[in-house]
């Protein structure tokens, strides 16, 4: 039996030395921690890189991850532009046109009788009232026809004004048509062979008319049929397969490319850094239970320092294999 000093003395050797042990320990699993998270952030988190679009690229950016297959957003809008680019124009035919043409017509030798049958008015004072509707650049030739014409001359004049609009548009008159639709309405009457007076009269008349298009965009219908269109486009996708060159070097890095980058994980973005963290609290949590497991749960494996720093080594070999 060892004497009492001796044993004294082992015992506090015995506390000495797992009092050392103890923070060298700790460092320990802290090394570990680090070197398990650089080993699998460099392995199995791909490289990543910070392009712009519109610049060059400076090197080859190949892929060599699994094979990967993505929904290509750009692609897909670039369909449907295009799709919708190639929808024409929904047109309508306003078939009041003609109508509203032939009343104004109406309403203007309308106008014209009430100041012909006014008695009360000279000559002079009808000339003047008459230009006040047909405009300056009426001649009084063409003014003093009307007021000595019959009423069945004037019935004359105004149908013939009447069947050249409705012949004008007997087709689709478009807004950038109006000027032919205009002359040919003028061209019929002259081709009647009046004289010059009823003749500069009427041709007076059709230009003072509001001609418009008879066959105009219906924008609600137009849209729809973009709409409609753009729904008929499939969303597109992309396959990349390990080894593919993504972006070659030198070349214009657009908007594709970076969204490609992106898919595979491969171009730097905010929520990057989220990833990074995740994995180091994983790994923290890993080996925070393997330390529980190795100090508490196993007396054998807490008493014997080596074994851990070997259990740490070899999972660090296995993570560089």
């Amino acid at each position: 039996m060892a004497p009492k000093p001796y044993k004294k003395f082992m015992e506090k050797q015995k506390k000495d030395k797992h009092h050392w042990a103890r923070p060298f320990s700790n460092v320990w699993w802290l090394l570990l921690v680090l070197a398990t998270y650089a080993i699998i952030s460099f392995q199995f988190l791909p490289d990543q890189l910070s392009l712009k679009e519109g610049q060059y690229a400076p090197d080859n950016i190949y892929y060599f991850g699994s094979p990967v297959t993505y929904v290509s957003q750009e692609q897909t809008n670039e369909a449907k532009e295009l799709v919708a680019s190639e929808v024409g124009q929904v047109y309508t035919r306003d078939n009041l046109v003609v109508v509203d043409l032939h009343k104004q017509v109406d309403e203007t030798f309308s106008n014209l009788y009430l100041i012909k049958s006014n008695v009360d008015l000279t000559e002079e004072e009808q000339i003047d009232q008459i230009r006040e509707i047909l405009g300056e650049n009426v001649s009084e030739d063409a003014i003093l026809y009307y007021l000595s014409a019959s009423d069945l001359n004037v019935s004359k004049l105004i149908t013939t004004i009447k069947e050249a609009i409705a012949n004008a548009y007997s087709g689709d008159v478009l807004e950038e048509d109006l000027t032919d639709a205009i002359n040919h309405t003028k061209e019929e009457i002259e081709s009647e062979n009046f004289l010059a007076a009823p003749e500069s009269l009427m041709l007076n008349i059709v230009d003072m008319l509001p001609f418009r298009a008879n066959k105009v965009v219906d924008q609600v219908a137009t849209m729809n049929a973009v709409e409609q269109a753009i729904a008929s486009v499939q969303p597109i996708q992309v396959s990349v397969n390990p080894g593919e060159l993504i972006v070659r070097q030198g070349e214009v890095v657009t908007a594709l490319d970076l969204e490609k980058l992106d898919a595979l994980g491969l171009q730097k973005q905010a929520g990057k850094v989220r990833t990074h963290i995740g994995l180091l609290i994983l790994v923290v949590l890993c080996y925070y239970l393997l330390r529980i497991y190795c100090t508490q749960l196993s007396k054998e494996m807490a008493k014997k320092q080596n074994n851990i720093a070997v259990l740490g080594v070899l999972l660090i070999v296995t993570l560089l294999i």
